[in-house]
This record gives C-alpha cells, structure tokens and sequence, in this order.
C-alpha cells in the first residue's frame, strides 16, 4: 500500500488504507521538497490527468517589524514597474516562483520585487500553504 502519488491530482491526494488483523491503517503522504514537473494535474476536457506526486507548495514571507513595512512600501512605490495597490515584479526569470499577488486591504502586507514581506514582532521566515 502506497499514498502520495497516483495517475492524476485526484489518486496523488486520497487516502490509501491498509486492513490489518488489528484494525485499519490510514495512509496520506506529501511532498513539500519536488520539481514543478512533478506535481500530479488534473484532467482538464479530453486531456488526461497528470501522473505525479501530492505536492505542498509553501508561499514563503519575510517577517518584518511593523515601522520597517512603510520603508518597503515606499522603496515598492519607487520601482519603475511598481502599480499602486498591485504588485511589483521584475521581468520574468525562467524558473523563478511567482509570489501572491499583494491584497491592498491588508496593511500588513507588502510585495517588493515578487517578495511578499508582512508585519511581526520578530524578524524572520514565515510559510503558509499556497493552493
């Protein structure tokens, strides 16, 4: 018994179960470190799905003292390609990881150059799922 990988994105994700003489065992498996490439797809009309894997993709954030958000706002609204209450971004790079685009209700947040830094008490890395 496998989980985490499957014909298409729908077999990747499900749960596998394992029946034992104690009791059923229930499988889920992910992948958080894997090539684009690899991530199982949907079946899109008359296209199959994707074979692959159960990929947790992680949006990655740079935590920041509150006073030093309006410093990157402004360094944001500075850049040639910045739109105000949008995103800033340079040109594409072959490869490169898209960051959310920047909500212009949340005052703790900003995007700089496709990076999204938000407000914390303590400087640092924070990740959330990214579907």
């Amino acid at each position: 018994v496998h989980a985490g990988v499957g014909e298409n994105l729908a077999q990747a994700g499900a749960a596998r179960f394992l029946e034992t003489v104690r009791g059923r065992v229930a499988l889920v498996s992910l992948a958080t470190s894997f090539t684009p490439m690899s991530r199982a797809g949907d079946p899109a009309g008359e296209a199959p799905g994707r074979p692959g894997l159960n990929a947790l993709r992680l949006a990655r954030s740079i935590v920041v003292p509150p006073e030093k958000l309006e410093s990157l706002r402004q360094i944001r609204d500075a850049l040639p390609d910045s739109r105000p209450g949008g995103r800033s971004a340079p040109p594409a790079v072959s490869g490169a990881t898209a960051e959310r685009p920047e909500d212009p209700k949340d005052p703790n947040r900003v995007v700089v150059a496709g990076m999204t830094f938000k407000a914390g008490d303590q400087a640092g890395y924070s990740y959330e799922a990214d579907p």
